[in-house]
């Protein structure tokens, strides 16, 4: 015969599997200026648990900057990211932002993932209009194509929407030229000034960027005609005729005013002449004076007109008059003749002038070719000397580190130097003077200056020499933040003639930051059971070097469980705990690990963050008992409430995983399920009757006694104790306690015969203990007296055993004799 039982094992989920994110790397757009609440992206990640242990929650990892925070929130159910922050193209190009995926299981288990936005530009922002004018005022003498100011444009955003266009209002003689930077124009004269015409000018100035919808910013500009001496003196008529009376008084007023004669007197302000005194017989009857007029400019232009001054007696001067009224047109007709010719002639100098003035220019240019070939002991501070002709505007390459530019009248320069940061206030950077071949003692002259640059000027020139030298203390992180190349740009301009330099400085960095670690202790939870392979994200270290000097390899301590793995994030190196031994609680609760980053500078630099693996407990360890079966022999008559026995079971793990419970098993027969029973509130086993025999304390493993035995109770009870502990799983144990019930005379003879067998024992035992002690304390006083005998005996030779020899005087250059038996050494 036979019987079957369906078992049915149901496979019940522990939480195993971290979750996993369907990318390791999220990327996302999102246009600048954007609503509050726009999603711009979803991280999903699943996990195959099932459960509270297959939930999974989204969170922003701890080592991200609280503007990240402020800008965007992740709902930790969805996995959405929204904008709850001002989004600036200017301020930030690309966010990074690390996500966190964590299951809700005991202990839970997370993963991570890399999220990228980047920014789209807008046109958001007008451009700046920057003038730097080298003075407001023009002189009308200035050539075409002399330049008033320098302009600079600039954009904050990207693309065609930074891309500037710069124009001029109409009907004036000025332009633009632009210069070999971006956004950078020259306003420069298009053709002569003539202050006699228009001495002021207001000039605006628009720049207009490529952007949809185009933005403009308008800017105003006022320039001063300045006044040359480019126009002669004129009189208004010439020649002067002028009628006196003779035996005029004298001081009386003629006209004009001319010479140094005795006769007459000219006031050289207004132009009177005047007698000194009456005319005399003596004195001709016709004076021809030549006056000479002139301005007071740097060059003075003068004019000549003649007067002709007659003496005729009173009537003849009236009919002079009367005759010269006649004659006026006749002398007009003459005069315009005269006029003519001298319109030609001046006419004909002029364009000589012209002529002569072009070939003595092309012959200064030629000069100015010559002057900047290099010289034999040029000690300029650029690595090769400068060579550039500006006559055929040609356009040279000198060195690596400098280029000229020859716009007509205007030479412009570009120089790079470069210097380590921290250097000490005043050191010298370069010399441009020598390097551009300029004459140092002309500099303070030409107003030698730097007209634009940071706002907080970090260099300065010096005018005795053309030295540029550090004014301020210099910071490379503070200057350039984490940038690849720091360059720091300087606009030099010298004037008479206009030259335009562009300086830019390279700082270059230095050893002077140590990595930071965004915390100093990391304490990272794992469960035991976490599979090999399994890797745990550590935080970076920062450091605000570049290049080299920064972070370059970290260092984990020697350990047998974890290695250290490096990934690659864009600049950034990621440094990953990967799990290589399974973990065991029970052997090791927890690993103390450093990690070091270290930079690749000179002396090397690092930071340590101590890191702490806690080994979180699973379930993985059933109870067990102190023995398998336990026997107990029980007294009829016993008293109520005697304890009968205590099974004892201990679990390995901790917590609530550790804590056990204990109760019937599954295995008592029948009748002992019938007759006793276990309070799920007390944990004491009853009778199912009334008449309850043992009660089990479910927490302390105590069987109790609950009443007397009857004559109707069995001689012997089998009961099956299982123990279990309260893991999410729990795992359990089972133990055997056979309780037989003896007569009280059975009860009591075998106690005796056990405790007279136990004093027994425990006599013999004394006995073998008294003999040992006697003799081992008889074999120690042996060896006691058997060395005090061997010492004695011992020292008695020694006395006989070294012989002095008859010579000897006490020192240990003489040697050492002594005998032994017969023999003497």
């Amino acid at each position: 015969k036979s019987g079957t039982l369906n078992v049915t094992v149901t496979v019940l989920d522990s939480n195993d599997n971290p979750p996993v994110f369907s990318q390791e790397v999220y990327s996302a757009t999102t246009p600048e200026n954007v609503e509050f609440g726009t999603i711009v992206l979803k991280v999903n990640a699943t996990d195959e648990d099932e459960g509270m242990n297959g939930e999974v929650e989204y969170f922003f990892g701890s080592e991200l900057d609280q503007k990240m925070y402020d800008t965007f929130k992740l709902d930790k159910v969805t996995g959405e990211i929204q904008i709850t922050g001002h989004v600036d193209f200017e301020n930030a190009e690309v966010y990074k932002l690390d996500v966190h995926a964590s299951d809700k299981g005991q202990p839970p288990m997370s993963t991570d993932c890399m999220v990228i936005i980047k920014v789209l530009d807008v046109n958001d922002n007008k451009p700046d209009i920057e003038i730097t004018s080298l003075s407001g005022v023009v002189s009308e003498g200035s050539k075409p194509g002399a330049v008033v100011s320098l302009i600079s444009i600039t954009d904050k955003d990207a693309g065609d929407n930074g891309r500037v266009i710069c124009s001029l209002s109409e009907n004036v003689p000025f332009e633009l030229k632009p210069s070999f930077q971006d956004n950078m124009y020259s306003l420069v004269t298009k053709q002569r000034l003539d202050r006699e015409s228009v001495s002021d000018y207001e000039i605006t100035i628009t720049a207009t960027d490529c952007g949809q919808p185009a933005l403009s910013t308008f800017k105003t500009l006022h320039i001063q005609v300045s006044d040359v001496n480019d126009n002669r003196p004129e009189f208004p008529h010439d020649p002067v005729e002028v009628y006196l009376f003779e035996n005029n008084v004298a001081g009386s007023s003629i006209f004009f005013e001319v010479s140094d004669h005795s006769l007459f007197g000219l006031d050289r302000y207004t132009g009177q002449i005047r007698t000194l005194r009456s005319f005399t017989e003596t004195d001709e009857a016709q004076h021809k004076l030549v006056i000479l007029v002139k301005d007071n400019g740097n060059v003075s232009l003068s004019a000549t007109a003649t007067v002709v001054v007659k003496l005729v007696e009173p009537k003849e001067a009236i009919s002079a008059a009367d005759v010269k009224t006649v004659t006026s047109n006749d002398n007009d007709t003459n005069i315009t003749f005269y006029l003519m010719i001298t319109l030609g002639t001046v006419s004909t100098l002029f364009l000589i002038s012209i002529i002569v003035l072009i070939a003595m220019q092309c012959s200064k240019t030629t000069d100015v070719s010559a002057k900047y070939l290099p010289e034999t002991n040029y000690d300029g501070t650029l690595c090769h000397s400068i060579q550039y002709r500006s006559g055929e505007k040609r356009y040279m390459l000198v060195g690596p580190r400098m280029i000229l530019f020859y716009f007509g009248e205007l030479v412009s320069a570009q120089i790079r130097y470069s210097t380590p940061e921290e250097v000490k206030v005043g050191s010298v950077i370069g010399n441009v003077a020598k390097d551009l071949g300029l004459d140092p003692t002309t500099l303070t002259e030409r107003r030698f200056r730097i007209v634009a640059g940071p706002k907080d000027s970090l260099f300065e020139v010096n005018q005795n020499n053309g030295a540029v030298f550090v004014s301020k203390h210099i910071d490379r992180e503070d200057i350039c933040d984490h940038s690849g190349a720091c360059v720091v740009e300087l606009k030099i301009v010298v004037e008479n003639p206009l030259e335009i330099h562009y300086i830019s400085v390279e700082v270059t960095d230095r050893n002077d930051n140590a990595p930071i670690f965004p915390e100093r202790e990391k304490v990272i939870e794992i469960a035991e059971n976490t599979q090999q392979g399994a890797r745990f994200q550590l935080a970076g270290a920062h450091d605000p070097d570049v290049g080299i000097n920064s972070v370059q390899r970290y260092l984990l301590t020697q350990n047998d469980h974890f290695q250290l793995e490096i990934r690659d994030r864009g600049e950034d190196k990621i440094p990953f705990l990967v799990l290589q031994r399974q973990l065991d609680r029970e052997q090791i609760t927890n690993y103390s690990l450093v990690l070091t980053a270290v930079d690749g500078g000179k002396p090397l630099r690092s930071a340590n963050l101590n890191v702490t693996i806690l080994v979180l407990d699973i379930n993985d360890n059933r109870p067990i008992f102190s023995q398998e079966v336990y026997s107990v022999n029980l007294r009829e008559n016993i008293d109520i409430g005697t304890i009968v026995i205590k099974v004892q079971a201990h679990d390995l793990d901790e917590g609530v995983n550790g804590q056990v419970e204990y109760g019937f098993g599954s295995d008592s027969t029948a009748k002992i399920l019938e007759l006793f029973s276990l309070d799920e509130i007390t944990g004491e086993v009853r009778e199912v009757s009334d008449h309850s025999l043992f009660g089990l304390d479910r927490y302390t493993g105590q069987i109790r006694t609950l009443r007397s035995f009857t004559e109707t109770d069995e001689a012997q009870h089998k009961l099956v104790i299982l123990v279990k502990d309260n893991g999410n799983v729990s795992l359990s144990a089972t133990a055997t306690v056979v309780v037989k019930v003896v007569e009280p005379k059975e009860a009591i003879s075998a106690a005796d015969v056990k405790s007279a067998a136990t004093d027994i024992g425990d006599s013999g035992v004394t006995f073998y203990l008294m003999i040992t002690l006697a003799s081992v304390s008889t074999l120690f006083l042996i060896s006691i007296i058997v060395l005090i005998a061997m010492q004695c005996s011992k020292t008695t030779d020694v006395s006989a055993k070294y012989l002095p020899e008859t010579n000897y005087d006490g020192t240990l250059c003489h040697s050492i004799q002594y005998r032994s038996g017969e023999k003497r050494y």
